[in-house]
């Protein structure tokens, strides 16, 4: 292994005694003597009551302008992100294999546990907590090159989905060859790709994002009802994620989300048979219903009447 390949794969192996009374800045110190410049430490905090020795040990392997990290921590805290601040211009991903990881924002908050992913956008501030004898395997790339869902600036998954097991395999492949060879562009776009793979096929397991995810789809739909391409591929890709995963976050409500679209149109053309003058073809046509009696199908099983019985009940009357 020649110099430039070593100066790609730092890694830090650092035991603390809790009972040391400067033990934070023992860990920094350390952190910064192994890691040096390619692997800074993130501001850290040793819990305030512990036993024995705190240990992290951290192996990173760079390639290009990504990097993939074998972790192991005790019991930590700590902060990361923000616009300036560590890993900001990177979207992170954690897959989790022992213990626990909690990353919080002002906007969101995500424990993880084995078998479970953690991706999130790095230019937001996060606090973050380590559960003991955590173990996870970390993918960071430039942000620049991931579209990320707009629900939220984190996601969780199960490892499980063929997406993830995908993006996996890859990072393993890539620990491999990196132990014989650098890797380059070519290992990096494919990790690009894989993870937006899993992105795009995201499974939410938080409720709070499915809320998130239906609002965002019904102020889509609302600003789209006259497009006559509106429909769940549309949305969905509109959103930046997958359309089971669009299906996924309304199959606990009432409507689907193509039954939203048709309610929405529905009360819109009815909107437009109390204000406007035009003629009830005209309506539906606007209003994309695929023919006159269709429309008027609809309106009578919703509002018990036909669209020409509304306009007739409601039309001043002459004194």
């Amino acid at each position: 292994m020649d110099s430039e390949d070593a100066a790609q794969r730092p890694s830090i192996d650092i035991t603390v005694p809790f009972a040391h009374e400067r033990r934070n800045e023992l860990l920094i110190s350390q952190w910064e003597r192994q890691g040096g410049r390619l692997l800074p430490p993130p501001p850290l905090t040793l819990p305030r009551h512990g036993t024995g020795d705190y240990t992290v040990r951290l192996n990173r392997l760079s390639f290009h302008d990504a990097f993939i990290e074998n972790q192991y921590s005790d019991a930590l805290a700590g902060s990361t992100g923000t616009p300036h601040g560590h890993l900001a211009d990177h979207v992170v991903a954690h897959f989790n294999f022992r213990g626990r990881m909690t990353y919080a924002s002002e906007r969101a908050a995500v424990t993880t546990h084995p078998g479970q992913l953690c991706t999130r956008r790095n230019g937001t501030s996060w606090n973050f907590e380590v559960g003991p004898g955590t173990h996870a395997v970390t993918l960071a790339l430039p942000a620049e090159n991931i579209r990320f869902p707009s629900i939220g600036p984190i996601m969780a998954a199960t490892q499980d989905t063929p997406a993830a097991r995908l993006l996996l395999a890859h990072l393993r492949a890539c620990t491999e060859v990196g132990e014989q060879a650098r890797l380059g562009v070519a290992a990096r776009n494919a990790a690009v790709e894989l993870l937006q793979g899993v992105l795009d096929d995201q499974v939410i397991d938080d409720p709070h994002l499915f809320a998130t995810l239906v609002k965002a789809a019904q102020d889509y739909v609302e600003s789209r009802l006259t497009d006559p391409d509106l429909d769940p591929r549309a949305i969905a890709h509109a959103l930046h994620v997958s359309v089971r995963t669009l299906h996924r976050a309304f199959a606990g409500r009432e409507t689907s989300i193509m039954e939203h679209v048709r309610q929405r149109r529905l009360e819109r053309a009815r909107t437009d048979l109390l204000s406007t003058a035009w003629t009830v073809a005209e309506i539906a046509a606007r209003w994309h219903f695929h023919d006159s009696s269709h429309f008027i199908r609809a309106h009578k099983k919703r509002y018990g009447e036909t669209p020409t019985t509304l306009r007739r009940r409601t039309e001043p009357r002459s004194t």
